[in-house]
């Protein structure tokens, strides 16, 4: 121990320490008869409209040009929209496929079990799960696709396109269903901060595309308030500073930003945002290097963590908030690098390891094609090569920069890189 404590930063002791005191408190006060009670103080809505037209409430991506994306959409991405449609139809029957396992639910989701082999993880205090046992009859990584919630985007975007309210139902259903089996820090989806905040965006993103659904009611809106403030509240507590802080810091912390800057009525929100984007625009130096590369140096990871830098650099623009200027220059270098490892063929190099999230998310991607950044990037930096390396519009450009995004990208001109190699030290 003494050892290991020799190598590490006086910050980091301070940290740790501090870290573990709390988790020993947490353990012995934890009370969930006071947590129920702080979030029926929470906000009610009794309708979208008074949700949406909350004091201070932001601009989200697409909502404002709803109508509009959706008719761009339906007119240019005929293919996808079965392609979307098909997936919402697999999901709706509780199919899934994930890290090369196929599985189908008897009409109910076991959300602490294995969909493999059936083998649960105790429903007890989530300090007390080990996720990272020798068990060969549990895989943590089955556990967690099928917790992160992304296919909720799916049966979302299916009503937000076709207006079947069949997909938006069994949204709902499953939503209502994992907030009723797993209450706030019990179990093994509460282990793992990174899984918290991947299921907070797709909750959101699924929100926004359900907005025009009769099912998005009173009651939907205040269980939503309170499981979304509940998923802030516990990112505030369990940032991965030190212990895990790449991929897993940046998205926990992009999660934090995201929930205290959209929901304004939360008395934490101003505090989880600001702490937040101030950890992001700090970090941007320490998670990719001055070439753009990112410091974990996995091909993967790079996207991974620019998706979930994109989403709050986006929202704060969308929203005429400021962006250091030294931030949007690392940003432009990551996606350059990220054109300079497109292969001709649009697949990225499988460099280092690999999860099978996407930050960015709103269809089943190919595994290694990571052109719809560089789509993003073409429009945000006014790039001709960028949109070269993007080879077509992609649907991304729709959801996170609107109609007047997918026209910039229509008028920028798309230009071979000038050289075809570069030396990224």
């Amino acid at each position: 121990m003494l050892r290991k404590l020799k190598h590490k930063s006086v910050p980091e002791i301070s940290y740790r320490i501090r870290k573990l005191v709390r988790k020993k408190v947490e353990a012995f006060t934890f009370n969930p008869d006071a947590i129920a009670k702080a979030i029926q103080r929470l906000p009610h809505y009794s309708s979208k409209e008074e949700f949406l037209n909350y004091p201070g409430r932001p601009k989200f991506f697409f909502n404002p040009c709803r109508e509009q994306v959706r008719k761009i959409f339906r007119e240019h991405f005929p293919d996808e929209l079965q392609r979307s449609v098909d997936r919402a139809d697999q999901f709706y029957q509780l199919q899934f496929h994930f890290l090369g396992g196929e599985f189908q639910y008897n009409g109910k989701i076991n959300w602490q079990a294995d969909p493999i082999t059936g083998a649960e993880y105790p429903t007890s205090f989530y300090q007390t799960i080990n996720i990272f046992s020798n068990d060969e009859r549990k895989d943590i990584k089955y556990v967690a696709e099928v917790n992160r919630h992304q296919y909720l985007i799916d049966l979302s975007k299916a009503y937000f396109l076709t207006g079947e309210q069949k997909y938006a139902q069994k949204a709902i259903d499953i939503f209502y269903d994992w907030v009723a089996n797993n209450p706030y820090k019990i179990g093994v989806n509460w282990t793992c901060g990174l899984e918290v905040s991947v299921r907070t965006y797709s909750w959101l993103w699924s929100l926004y595309f359900l907005l025009d659904s009769e099912l998005v009611d009173e009651k939907f809106l205040q269980t939503f308030i309170q499981s979304i403030y509940l998923h802030g509240k516990y990112l505030s507590e369990n940032q991965s500073f030190y212990s895990s802080p790449y991929n897993h810091l940046i998205g926990e912390t992009s999660a934090l930003f995201t929930i205290g800057y959209l929901f304004p009525e939360f008395k934490e929100a101003g505090k989880w945002a600001q702490s937040a984007w101030a950890t992001l625009v700090d970090e941007i130096g320490k998670q990719f290097h001055p070439d753009g590369m990112s410091v974990e140096q996995a091909s993967f990871y790079h996207y991974f963590t620019l998706g979930f830098y994109l989403m709050p650099v986006l929202l704060r623009k969308q929203n005429n908030d400021a962006v250091p200027a030294a931030m949007m220059e690392h940003l432009q270098r990551i996606f350059e690098f990220g054109l300079y490892l497109t292969r001709p063929d649009g697949t990225t190099p499988g460099i280092g390891d690999i999860d099978n999230a996407r930050s960015v998310y709103f269809s089943d991607p190919e595994h290694w094609d990571f052109r719809n950044f560089l789509a993003l990037g073409a429009v945000m930096f006014q790039s001709e090569e960028l949109k070269f390396g993007a080879g077509k519009a992609w649907e991304d450009i729709l959801w996170l920069l609107g109609d007047k995004g997918w026209e910039e990208f229509h008028r920028i001109k798309a230009t071979t890189p000038k050289t075809l190699f570069r030396h990224f030290p």
